[in-house]
């Protein structure tokens, strides 16, 4: 390849195209779990609406009701991804090692608000990390029915039960008896199991087989087969980014998460300041180009997530 201002363009170019091809065919899951919240500024508050009560018979004049908010504040990170070009490969025709390598790259862009869900999911339980609207870490024992009124009562999204029939019963249960300020159901009812591959196989057996076999149900062990009440009571979604993770972050292979994913605003948020795109540098009097025969392409984005609504969802940490 003969280097010239002309050749350079047209293989830079054809990078970019390849790269946006790419990022628009390739799929995600962030949106099954993550409500897009756009953002215009350096850092953004996150707002909690409280409950909003439920319709009056109009006796009388109108009730006016106060709206109360929570919110906390996020701010937002800058990523990048930056390959090293050759020049002197380039004059011995060898660009054909760039092109999947910017499609690989293009992947990863497309997959960057995946990894940050990945990051709330097993981020969750820190205090620091893992904060959401009521003051306290996403997944928690004792989130406030009523972030007001402390006699209230709370709810547990936070469980340490391996997944089985049992404990899929037992935390569904759970999560539709949550209440809002003024006490009465939020109408949670989990539509989502979301598990790494290495529960894959029970998610299956709870949420797709007709039959349990030598399995407990309802504390009690089975003999012979029972019929599956459970199949179909909500959608698995075997999600390999979850395969990672520690007992440090509270969170192993074993991990698994209940989820109510059917309501206006999803339980987090993916806070996009500035989408993905692609940039190069090939001047030859850039400093870089110029001094180290390095032409560079990558691309680059900025956003953050965070947590919307912590009574949507439950996770249980495995042993």
């Amino acid at each position: 390849m003969i280097i010239t201002p002309s050749s350079l363009n047209v293989f830079f170019t054809s990078l970019s195209t390849q790269f946006s091809e790419l990022f628009q065919s390739t799929p995600t899951w962030w949106s099954n779990i993550a409500t897009l919240w756009p953002s215009t500024t350096e850092t953004e508050t996150i707002g909690w609406m409280g409950r909003v009560p439920t319709f009056r018979e109009w006796v009388g004049p109108r009730v006016a009701h106060g709206i109360a908010t929570e919110g906390y504040v996020v701010r937002h990170k800058p990523y990048e991804l930056t390959i090293e070009v050759d020049k002197f490969k380039l004059q011995d025709d060898q660009y054909g090692l760039y092109s999947p390598i910017v499609r690989q790259m293009a992947i990863q862009a497309k997959k960057w608000p995946d990894y940050l869900m990945v990051d709330a999911l097993q981020l969750g339980g820190s205090a620091t990390l893992g904060l959401c609207p009521d003051g306290l870490s996403f997944w928690n024992d004792s989130h406030p029915n009523d972030v007001y009124n402390s006699g209230a009562g709370t709810f547990d999204n936070n469980y340490a039960l391996n997944l089985t029939p049992d404990n899929y019963q037992t935390i569904r249960a759970e999560m539709m008896t949550r209440v809002g300020q003024d006490g009465k159901p939020l109408g949670v009812v989990p539509n989502e199991l979301w598990v790494p591959p290495a529960l894959e196989a029970v998610g299956k057996q709870i949420l797709e087989a007709s039959y349990f076999a030598n399995l407990t149900m309802l504390g009690s062990t089975q003999a012979g087969t029972s019929e599956n009440v459970w199949k179909g009571t909500a959608t698995l979604r075997v999600v390999p980014e979850l395969g990672g993770g520690s007992n440090d972050v509270g969170t192993n292979d074993k991990t698994w998460y209940l989820i109510d994913t059917t309501k206006a605003l999803k339980p987090l948020l993916f806070v996009q300041r500035a989408a993905p795109t692609f940039t190069y540098r090939f001047d030859p009097t850039d400093p870089v180009v110029f001094d180290s025969h390095t032409f560079l392409f990558g691309g680059e984005a900025r956003g953050t997530y965070a947590y919307a609504l912590p009574f949507l969802a439950s996770r249980s940490v495995g042993s």
